[in-house]
């Protein structure tokens, strides 16, 4: 996944691990809509790529969700709150369906952006470990994935975790 990341984005760009199958994608001076043509063309591309997942019935390939935040400039965002509205946007993409790219503009423009990010996780699903405050402002858009299979049912669809 590491190498699709380096070849996907731009000199620039920055990706971090940010949990055991999530990462975070900073990409400065960007859109809304550069952000998630960016995203999308991520999820494409590991989805192209067929990489086998034979862990669950039935079988399947690797893929990708994406929850795209921006920080445009002159707005007053912390860090923290960018990344709560990515991950809120990446758990969105996930309650449609997964293998999808969701922005967090397009969660306020459902109304659901009163939500914390806690309450569009399904339970059991806590805040990793590896999430570290910063005073750092991120300029531009934010990506947060996630990679699944799509054997493995999220318990939003109405099975229970595997």
């Amino acid at each position: 996944m590491a190498n699709v990341l380096l070849g996907t984005f731009r000199t620039g760009d920055s990706s971090y691990r940010f949990g055991g199958e999530e990462f975070l994608v900073v990409l400065p001076e960007q859109t809304l809509e550069s952000a998630s043509v960016a995203a999308e063309r991520l999820r494409a591309t590991v989805e192209a790529m067929g990489v086998p997942y034979e862990g669950y019935v039935p079988p399947g390939t690797v893929t990708i969700s994406a929850g795209v935040a921006t920080l445009a400039p002159g707005e007053d965002k912390t860090p923290e709150t960018l990344i709560q509205e990515a991950d809120m946007a990446l758990y969105r993409a996930k309650e449609l369906g997964r293998n999808r790219v969701a922005s967090y503009d397009e969660i306020m423009a459902e109304g659901l952006g009163t939500e914390t990010p806690s309450a569009t996780r399904s339970a059991g699903q806590a805040r990793h470990p590896e999430h570290r405050r910063s005073r750092r402002r991120l300029p531009g858009g934010l990506l947060h994935k996630s990679g699944h299979h799509p054997g493995r049912r999220h318990p939003a669809e109405g099975d229970a975790a595997p």
